[in-house]
């Protein structure tokens, strides 16, 4: 176990003594590869003995190791991204750690290294972290980053000794762009002060500058400022994240037991949750008090917010809130002591709450006001009653923690009522009084009192609606709609509701688009008024024909009259002009006139319609005439047998022998 003797005052010659530190080496500073705990230890011990700021690099991993060392000059160490483990150590001088590496300094549950911080930082030291992954973890008596005891002549609490010396207090610690969890011994910050630093010792500022930042107490101490009986000073939080939390009587941040607060300052967007331990536990302020009379001076300490939240954090010091400061509330904050507030403070979500049991001072905005719970509130507090000056509706009121309305992200009410709007809102039921508006002071308006009622003077309002009274088949339609008053105002609507009384009509905000022809009716609608206009739907240029006759069979030189109807691309009829017909056939000797084709040919004939660039087609089958059969000749009656024989007969014989004679001499001749 290593233990440290001082006297009053620390010295670099007893921080060095026993068997911390090796003999003295040669005052050169070539401090070679830097890759193991022997070669560190070399290193920081030539970087004491070498005058001036001396850099040593990191050049590997440093792994399973267990030291603790002194730096008593000024020395910067190069992580360079490796890992360091585990290393503590203890500067009465400038010490920085930076590099994209880890460093680890201390174990938690090393109680048998009893008397070794994590990072140990005397009073009038400093320490600085850039860039770095930092865990640090004091033992019992010794922060995680700050002061430990030594041992020396004293009361024994615990394991320490109670001697008051000088290095419990610390000195200046920064943070910068980097992730530290630190945990403090028994009685011991755990970024801070060990138990009961002397309170004639000023602690370093504690600065924190965009980093992520745990820090856990132990017995009785806090997570960042003072150990058991000892004060907080400075701590300064810009940007990053804080989650600070204390033991048994110690504040998240703060004192520790019977600890003062300190001075805490937020900006820059910090975002800080401090939880004390137990019901009695004090987020931000000074430790529980169980030791009186106290010495004289203020114990609360300050919290002083220039933008920065506080998430369910517990609040025992005054708090203040500048001009121009933003103080953002995530979830429950309880503020114990008196706010000042002259700037703005935003309770976020929908649970977030402040809780107040000390005065409020608001010369500022807080806002919603709904979430706030004071005991008092001084300064812009200020509730109005809106009247809706009309039947059948109901006053409200609204509490405003900000000089207007605007401030507060409010807007004026608008109660309903169909066909009306209101005009304004005024102190007097006939109009008579002063106008409330977003932007007036709610002090002047009513009159420096704290609460007043206004009343809704009411317009009647008419709606319009206007678009192209005609569209065709297909297209859009963008239509305006207008509020107006009988006072001449005129406002464009935009969140009206459209309707149409075709249904296939597509409707989208503004907007309709129609494709079935014919008029409907477009229908706005807000506020239970309502407007209408009618809209005519004309069929769009004619996109497919129908080719019709009465038949589609024809004899041969008969003929057939065709009509031909059109549609557009949605289905509309399209009246067709027959002028504007062309009729053609396949068969060259088809007689068209018109809209008639006569047929002289027997056979399939296909007729083509074409108007414009539109066509169709039909067949037309064209057969042969059927030819009848001549009908038999008439049988006479008879009126007798016909007597073919005898004188007859020869007569007839001689008749064609004549005949033949002549035609013989005729040859002749």
């Amino acid at each position: 176990m290593f233990r440290f003797r001082a006297a009053a005052s620390l010295t670099a010659t007893a921080l060095m003594a026993g068997t911390l530190l090796a003999a003295p080496v040669p005052a050169f500073a070539n401090f070679g590869p830097v890759d193991t705990g022997d070669r560190l230890a070399a290193a920081i011990e030539l970087a004491n003995t070498t005058p001036g700021a001396e850099v040593i690099t990191i050049t590997g991993d440093i792994e399973g190791v267990d030291l603790t060392r002194v730096v008593t000059d000024e020395l910067t160490i190069e992580v360079s991204g490796f890992t360091v483990s585990s290393v503590r150590l203890l500067t009465t001088s400038a010490l920085t750690l930076r590099g994209e590496g880890t460093w680890v300094a201390g174990t938690d549950g090393a109680a048998e290294r009893s008397l070794a911080p994590g990072i140990g930082v005397a009073p009038g030291a400093s320490f600085t972290v850039d860039s770095l992954t930092l865990d640090a973890v004091g033992t019992a008596c010794d922060a995680g980053i700050g002061g430990w005891e030594i041992v020396g002549g004293g009361t024994t609490v615990g394991e320490c000794v109670v001697d008051e010396s000088s290095t419990a207090a610390h000195g200046a610690i920064t943070i910068i762009d980097s992730t530290v969890s630190a945990k403090g011994g028994a009685y011991s910050a755990g970024i801070g002060s060990a138990m009961f630093a002397p309170s004639a010792l000023v602690p370093g500022v504690i600065t924190f500058v965009r980093s992520v930042i745990v820090a856990e107490g132990g017995t009785f101490a806090a997570g960042v400022g003072g150990g058991w009986g000892a004060d907080a000073g400075v701590i300064d939080i810009s940007g990053g994240v804080l989650e600070a939390r204390g033991n048994n009587e110690g504040s998240g941040i703060g004192g520790g037991l019977n600890g003062s607060a300190g001075s805490v300052v937020l900006r820059d967007g910090a975002v800080v949750e401090a939880v004390g331990a137990g019901d009695s536990g004090v987020g931000i302020g000074a430790g529980l008090t169980v030791e009186l009379p106290l010495p004289p001076g203020d114990i609360d300490g300050t919290l002083e917010v220039l933008d920065g939240t506080l998430r369910d954090t517990r609040v025992f010091a005054p708090t203040t809130v500048p001009a121009g400061g933003t103080l953002a509330i995530d979830g429950t904050v309880s503020v114990l002591r008196p706010i000042i507030n002259d700037g703005v403070i935003s309770i976020t979500g929908g649970a977030g709450a402040l809780e107040s049991t000390g005065p409020i001072t608001n010369r500022g905005v807080i806002r919603p006001s709904a979430g706030v719970t004071a005991d008092l509130i001084l300064g812009n507090n200020v509730t109005v009653t809106y009247d809706p000056n009309a039947e059948s509706l109901v006053s409200s009121s609204v509490r405003y923690l900000a000089p207007d309305i605007a401030s507060a992200a409010e807007a004026l009410p608008t109660p309903p009522r169909p066909g009306f709007v209101v005009r304004e809102w005024n102190t007097a039921p006939d109009g008579s009084g002063a106008t409330l508006t977003a932007n007036s002071s709610l002090a002047t308006v009513g009159g420096n009192q704290a609460a007043f009622t206004v009343y809704a003077m009411w317009d009647v309002v008419s709606l319009e609606i206007d678009g192209a009274a005609s569209v065709v088949a297909g297209g859009t339609v963008d239509f305006v709609v207008t509020r107006s008053d009988d006072f001449g105002g005129v406002e464009t609507v935009t969140d009206a509701v459209l309707t149409s009384s075709e249904p296939t009509d597509v409707i989208d905000g503004d907007s309709v688009t129609a494709s079935g022809a014919g008029e409907r009716t477009i229908t706005a609608t807000i506020d239970g008024l309502e407007a209408e206009t009618v809209l005519l739907v004309e069929a769009a240029p004619v996109a497919e024909l129908t080719l019709a006759a009465p038949s589609l069979t024809v004899d041969v030189g008969g003929s057939l009259t065709f009509e031909v109807d059109g549609a557009d691309a949605f289905g509309n009829p399209v009246a067709v002009d027959p002028g504007d017909v062309v009729l053609a056939s396949d068969v060259a000797t088809d007689v068209i006139d018109g809209l008639t084709v006569t047929f002289p040919t027997a056979s399939p004939h296909v007729i083509t319609a074409t108007v414009g660039e539109v066509s169709t087609s039909v067949t037309v089958t064209v057969q042969a005439a059927a030819v009848e059969p001549p009908a038999p000749a008439p049988i006479l009656s008879a009126t007798g047998p016909v007597d073919v024989g005898g004188p007859a007969l020869a007569a007839l014989l001689l008749a064609l022998l004549g005949v033949v004679l002549i035609g013989a001499s005729r040859r002749r001749a």
